[in-house]
């Protein structure tokens, strides 16, 4: 569908028009704008022609009020987290590969996701909702479109808040993480001396890729039934069980190798 608006004069001395072009193809809820803005004066100059696609919802359009009369307006005012990107499969792919390893997601990823063109994709037939993500750069969570409730994407738990000595038996916790299939880069480390203490010498740092429904759990559990303002922070810090996350799912069962500082036998160099 296609809808040409023809603005009035905006400038009376400059005589300047704005035409809008703005077409839009849905896909169950998903909705793909393309905009196109041309700006003309009676002036010799030429028109200033502006293009922009958007991959939005159309509750999220819903929310604007603006029926079917959607407008560059519209879309332009339309609040990020109500913004999608389109990955190809493969990218999908770099991209929890990314989260996995901690770091950030990377430029050059990211600038060839910006670059595919969603107006012809969402008209393929192996075109998969499930890849229209949106990403909350303050926060580094993952939404798809039309959900409340992030994805699980990879973690990587290092020695600092994770699984140290001074507060598990490493053996026992080394023992219950080889039975997680969900987690892998399994390594065993030294606490740089920078933050070691007598009790506190090594710790065990995994990788791990939560199933929906646990990932789920976690999140239900911080965001809406405590509703910590961190909740986000929680998520992750809760995968290493601590006492003080008293009502958090264990997901793990990390606290099956939780003991007191004073309990905990010092984790040997030859281990």
């Amino acid at each position: 569908m296609t809808t040409k608006l023809e603005l009035k004069p905006i400038n009376r001395t400059t005589n300047v028009t704005v035409q809008e072009e703005v077409e839009f193809i849905d896909r169950g809820d998903l909705v793909v704008v393309r905009m196109k803005t041309t700006t003309k004066s009676t002036r010799k100059r030429k028109p200033i022609v502006m293009e922009d696609t958007i991959l939005t919802t159309k509750s999220a359009l819903a929310k604007r009020k603006c029926g079917k009369n959607v407008t560059v307006a519209t879309v332009e005012a339309l609040d990020y987290e109500d913004r999608y990107q389109y990955l190809t499969e493969s990218q999908y792919a770099r991209l929890m590969e990314e989260f996995g390893s901690g770091v950030d997601v990377s430029q050059e990823l990211w600038e060839e996701v910006e670059a595919n063109n969603v107006w012809e994709m969402i008209q393929e037939r192996d075109f998969d909702p499930k890849r229209c993500i949106c990403i909350h750069w303050d926060d580094g969570m993952v939404y798809r479109a039309g959900s409340d409730m992030p994805v699980s994407k990879p973690m990587r738990i290092d020695y600092i808040g994770g699984v140290a000595n001074d507060n598990y038996d490493l053996h026992q916790t080394m023992r219950i993480l080889e039975k997680k299939k969900c987690v892998y880069d399994i390594d065993k480390v030294q606490i740089p001396y920078y933050n070691r203490s007598p009790n506190h010498t090594h710790a065990i740092e995994f990788t791990v890729w939560l199933s929906q429904a646990d990932y789920n759990k976690l999140v239900r559990y911080w965001r809406d039934e405590v509703k910590h303002e961190f909740w986000t922070c929680r998520v992750k810090d809760s995968i290493a069980w601590k006492p003080w996350y008293e009502g958090a799912p264990d997901i793990l069962g990390l606290g099956k190798a939780y003991q007191e500082a004073e309990e905990v036998e010092v984790y040997r160099e030859d281990y």
